[in-house]
Parts: C-alpha cells; sequence; structure tokens
C-alpha cells in the first residue's frame, strides 16, 4: 500500500496523471463548445427561416396584388381558370403551412415558447387559402368584357341595342347606368337602372320580343351586381376584405411570432456565452490547481 502511495506521488506519475486530467478537461470545453455552437446554429437558421418565410409571404403577395389589379382581365385566366398571381399565392400557403409545420420541430428541440403561435398560424394560412379559392372563383364567374357574368349582360344588352321598338336614348341610358356602377361599384346606379327598366316594361309600349330582351338584360344585370356584391372589390366588402383583413392578420401574427422567438434567441445566446466562459473558467482553474499541486 505504500509502495502504491510512493508510486501516485512520484513525478512521473503526477506528471502523467496532471496531462490525463488536463486532456479530460479540455475534451469536456470542447465538447460543451460543440453543444453549445450547434445549438446557436440551429437557432440563427431558425431566425432565417423566419425571414425567408417573411419574404415569400410578401413577395408571392405582390403577384397577387398585380391579379386585382389586371390579372382577373386576361383572357388566358377566363379560358383556362388560372392566372400566375392568385394561383402561385395560393399555392403559397400549403408551402407556409409546410415550413411552419418544421418549425415546430426545431421549437421542440430547442425549448422555445410558441407552438401554439405557429400552429394557430397553420390554422390562418389554411384559412387564407380557402378564402383565395373562393375570391378566385368569384373573379371566374365575375368575368370579364365577354366572359363570365359581364359577358352574359353585355351579350342580351347588345341583342336589345338592336331592338327596334325602343328609343336609342332609352337604350343608351340603360348602358350609362351599367357602365356607371361598372366603374364605381355604387348600388345607387343599380336603383337608377331597374327604376328605368322596370318603367319600359310596364309603361312604354313595346313588342314582346322586346319586352323579353329587357327581362334578360334585368336578369343578367342583377345576377352581375350578386357576384361583384359578394366579391365586394370596390366596396371593400365581401370576398375581398375577408382576404385582405386575413393577409393584414398573418402578416401582424408573423411578425409578433418572429419578435418573440428573437428575443428567446438573444436570451439563449446569452445564456450559452455565459455557459462557456464558465466552463471555461472551471478548466483554467483545475489546470492551476493541477499545477501546483
Amino acid at each position: 500500500m505504500k509502495k502504491l502511495k510512493r508510486f501516485l506521488r512520484s513525478f512521473p506519475v503526477r506528471v502523467l496523471m496532471s496531462f490525463v486530467t488536463l486532456k479530460l478537461i479540455l475534451l469536456v470545453w470542447v465538447v460543451a463548445y460543440i453543444h453549445i455552437d450547434a445549438r446557436q446554429n440551429s437557432l440563427a437558421s431558425l431566425s432565417k427561416s423566419f425571414d425567408t418565410l417573411e419574404q415569400a409571404f410578401i413577395a408571392s403577395n405582390v403577384g397577387f396584388q398585380s391579379f386585382l389589379l389586371s390579372g382577373y382581365r386576361e383572357d388566358d385566366f377566363h379560358l383556362t381558370g388560372f392566372s400566375k398571381g392568385i394561383d402561385e399565392y395560393i399555392a403559397q400557403q400549403d408551402l407556409q403551412t409546410d415550413s411552419l409545420r418544421q418549425m415546430i420541430y426545431v421549437f421542440e428541440d430547442n425549448d422555445l415558447s410558441g407552438e401554439n403561435n405557429l400552429c394557430t398560424l397553420i390554422v390562418m394560412n389554411q384559412n387564407l387559402k380557402k378564402s383565395l379559392m373562393t375570391l378566385k372563383d368569384l373573379y371566374l364567374k365575375r368575368g370579364y368584357v365577354d366572359y363570365g357574368a359581364e359577358g352574359d349582360m353585355r351579350l342580351v344588352a347588345h341583342a336589345l341595342e338592336d331592338s327596334t321598338s325602343l328609343a336609342k336614348e332609352q337604350i343608351l341610358q340603360l348602358r350609362r347606368h351599367e357602365k356607371d356602377y361598372l366603374l364605381r361599384g355604387n348600388m345607387e346606379y343599380v336603383e337608377a337602372f331597374n327604376f328605368l327598366i322596370n318603367k319600359l316594361k310596364n309603361n312604354v309600349p313595346i313588342s314582346s320580343k322586346a319586352k323579353n330582351d329587357l327581362q334578360s338584360y334585368q336578369r343578367k344585370f342583377n345576377h352581375f351586381v350578386g357576384v361583384e356584391t359578394a366579391l365586394g372589390a370596390h366596396q371593400n366588402t365581401g370576398a375581398y376584405n375577408d382576404v385582405r383583413i386575413q393577409i393584414d392578420s398573418i402578416t401582424r401574427a408573423q411578425k409578433m411570432l418572429k419578435e418573440m422567438v428573437e428575443s428567446q434567441i438573444k436570451a439563449m445566446s446569452a445564456d450559452f456565452k455565459r455557459m462557456l466562459w464558465q466552463v471555461s473558467l472551471v478548466a483554467v482553474v483545475l489546470a492551476l490547481v493541477l499545477s501546483i499541486y
């Protein structure tokens, strides 16, 4: 036993033990550093993912706004039912949902709070997708010039213009009310249109064909007004307003979630740095102690 103690206290053994202990301390420090660095990289990647998500949402929204301005007027949209601006925006909601679902796992791995916010955002994206599909369907029903409800209305209006039993001034006045409504979407033009056409049907001697044409024109016009009202583009109501409100809500929710996550990432990064300094300090102290004893 005494020989063993003398052996362990011998200079070569003490040097060897010091060397091994220092190696172990260095190994612990390296493992701690690698772990902390990996966590920090994971958090940095998450922050970058939020930036990418936000930028993709904004970029696809630009295409959607282009559709609202002019895309719905294109012949190809009404012939094929496809328009890049709105269809890519619809597809973007699924991409956003997939990205958010992947983020849930990252949140769990890094002990971040906010999973409920992610789930809420997923529901919001899917609701927006449904609203966009409804909006697109209404634009197809509305049509433009020769397509949809507007095309049907124009067709009977042109047939009415060929009528010989109606004064041209009366027909032109009806068309003026129609065009005023198309431009402004104000219901006063709808009322003026229906008042005049009812007067022509009931108080003016006209042929049965002209009367049928008037009735058809009135039905087509009021059907167009019904689709336009459901769409709500003129008055910021209906499906158009639903989509606008949802886009604003998602934008705010994304911003709030990003700020919350960045705040947590900042706090965790500070904790990681403090841990690394603590491990480093312990390693230095142990090294000094071993060098003395």
